[in-house]
């Protein structure tokens, strides 16, 4: 083999490392995007489920519903910042099946009250950001839609 061969065998082969170098270093990026991708969705999903858990306790209380209304909450869950303002009633109607004269009075009987409930839940430290929003309709007694 001549010396000329040589000098091209280790050109070729130098090139062929840079080559392969970048080519490993550009998947390892690759893999760091993907994880980082991957822990921002779990945190989106993790305050998403925060927020769902706020309004499924605050519905399962009656009192959450009736006047006055309570206060803008603040809540911490598993470190996430959640905020429960409140209910917003939308509509006070007379159960399915009953006229307009169901009762005496629009402050007696039951009535069908139609609610917005709402929650945001916030990661203070990925920044992830879940805002929900539920209507309910819930049967009370007249008066309790404000």
């Amino acid at each position: 083999m001549s010396t000329d061969q040589r000098g091209t065998a280790l050109i070729v082969t130098m090139i062929m490392l840079a080559v392969l170098t970048t080519l490993t270093l550009n998947i390892m990026a690759g893999t760091q995007v993907d994880l980082q991708i991957v822990h921002n969705r779990q945190s989106q999903k993790q305050a998403e489920a925060a927020a769902q858990q706020i309004i499924e306790a605050a519905i399962s209380d009656p009192a959450f519903f009736r006047p006055p209304l309570s206060a803008t909450q603040q809540l911490d869950i598993d470190g996430l910042q959640v905020t429960l303002p409140p209910p917003r009633c939308l509509a006070e109607l007379s159960p399915p099946g009953y006229g307009a004269d169901y009762s005496l009075s629009q402050t007696v009987g039951w009535r069908q009250t139609h609610w917005e409930v709402s929650a945001t839940a916030v990661d203070p430290v990925t920044g992830a950001r879940a805002v929900i929003h539920e209507g309910i309709v819930v049967m009370l007694g007249g008066g309790n839609c404000p």
